[in-house]
């Protein structure tokens, strides 16, 4: 028993060693450019959330983008036959009410795409193009939910909190990661054509 206790140790010291090997060689190997956008990135996203706590920010930013976007919504329904009023934040038709809260903007996947565009390594002169179509694709995307939500507990109200809640989330993510990754190759492009 001792012995196997004794050769359990052993191995437990041989593993750590070679933790311990492996992660201070990985401390070497670390990308500084990676290092660099990580710390820029969460720098950005501090920055914002931080600023997401002043009631000032809270109610002529993020409200006013609610109201932006319900006003939005509420004119896209109409165009498309759809009788709807807005009040406030609040979308009302005749057999449905949707309120737009905060988290139902576009601003936190805008903010994320935006840090990440920042972060990246590239000329400014490709950062702000990028900044301005993705903020403007990624507004109309949240539209595109806001209406679908619409829709959904219009006509299948017993999907709505799972579209609203699971499906929206996940593609919303999806398809700002793949806008990022879009900006990538437009931006590099773009900046090898230039330096060839």
């Amino acid at each position: 028993m001792a012995d196997t206790l004794t050769a359990s140790a052993h191995e437990s010291c041989v593993f750590v060693t070679a933790l311990g090997k492996n992660a201070a060689g990985l401390r070497h190997e670390l990308n500084p450019l990676a290092l660099r956008f990580l710390a820029l990135f969460l720098s950005i996203l501090g920055c914002y959330y931080l600023l997401t706590l002043s009631p000032l920010v809270d109610r002529y930013l993020i409200y006013s983008t609610l109201e932006c976007t319900a006003d939005a919504s509420g004119w896209l329904l109409s165009l498309a036959g759809r009788s709807a009023t807005v009040h406030g934040v609040t979308i009302q038709g005749p057999d449905f009410a949707i309120r737009i809260q905060r988290g139902c903007d576009p601003l936190e996947p805008i903010i994320l795409f935006g840090a990440a565009v920042i972060a990246f390594r590239a000329p400014l002169r490709k950062k702000l193009p990028g900044i301005l179509v993705g903020g403007l694709v990624l507004f109309a995307l949240n539209l595109i939910r806001i209406l679908s939500l619409c829709w959904t507990i219009r006509n299948y109200p017993g999907w709505f909190e799972t579209v609203h809640q699971e499906w929206w989330p996940a593609l919303f993510i999806i398809l700002s990661l793949v806008l990022w990754v879009v900006w990538i190759g437009w931006a590099k492009k773009s900046y090898t054509n230039a330096n060839a």
